[in-house]
């Protein structure tokens, strides 16, 4: 079979189903994957079984272990080891009697998770399948009192806070809401990609910058880092080919 033809059937099973989503149903169903799984599902599909052990190996929340009735995440980004994570981890292995990615007696799963998206209320953590912040007095002890107990650890999903803008700035993000703006003729009749004509037709490079960080415009993510200092930063790098193009990857 062409790699081509792999590559296909690896991301379309049928039906808009790909080799992940199959891995994680069977792991849903099951709380782990077994290799026979693995040999199962790419005879189903024709696939040569390292592909689809791949897929499995590479995401963390396939984890191929024995089956676990819980699971128990806690994140390790920049923000939540600034916070503290380290300590939470140690405690959490003493606790359960295990490392990191393995299974507890009591059938809990101590695994690592990526950023959870409230970097500003970490350490946060993951309980199954709800995100929580363990900031607070006994958010630890109640989450690892949870698992080993089945008893309700009282956590819920934290909510990052929003900040309006003053009553004297004008607010943009929305004014556009409920126009028929779909095409582009209309879109741009109502005033859409305005902004990119004009940064086109008449700045430089460096007045677009300068703009971006007269706004304070940031990053949607957890940390919210400015974007003007982002594009100022590869606009100021040198291209390692010569050529003098550098990208923002977003």
């Amino acid at each position: 079979m062409s790699r081509n033809l792999i590559a296909l059937q690896n991301k379309f099973l049928g039906e808009g189903q790909t080799v992940y989503d199959a891995l994680a149903r069977l792991h849903a169903d099951k709380g782990h994957i077994a290799p026979q799984d693995i040999l199962d599902l790419a005879q189903e599909h024709n696939l040569p079984p390292a592909h689809v052990r791949a897929t499995a190996e590479f995401y963390d929340e396939l984890a191929q272990s024995s089956a676990a009735q819980r699971s128990l995440k806690i994140c390790n980004g920049e923000a939540c080891r600034a916070a503290g994570c380290d300590a939470v981890i140690e405690r959490c292995e003493s606790e359960l009697g295990v490392t990191t990615g393995e299974v507890s007696s009591s059938g809990t799963r101590l695994e690592h998770v990526a950023c959870l998206g409230y970097c500003g209320q970490g350490p946060n953590a993951m309980i199954d399948d709800l995100p929580v912040s363990l900031a607070s007095t006994g958010a630890v002890d109640a989450a690892l009192k949870s698992v080993l107990s089945e008893s309700e650890h009282g956590l819920t999903e934290p909510k990052n806070p929003i900040y309006r803008p003053e009553s004297d700035a004008p607010c943009v993000v929305l004014r556009n809401a409920g126009q028929d703006v779909i095409g582009l003729a209309d879109a741009r009749a109502a005033g859409i990609y305005g902004a990119l004509e004009k940064t086109v037709s008449s700045l430089q490079r460096q007045d677009v910058i300068d703009q971006i960080k007269a706004s304070q415009l940031r990053g949607r993510g957890g940390a919210g880092f400015p974007t003007g200092i982002k594009l100022q930063t590869v606009a100021d790098s040198e291209a390692p080919d010569g050529s003098g193009r550098r990208f923002v990857v977003v």
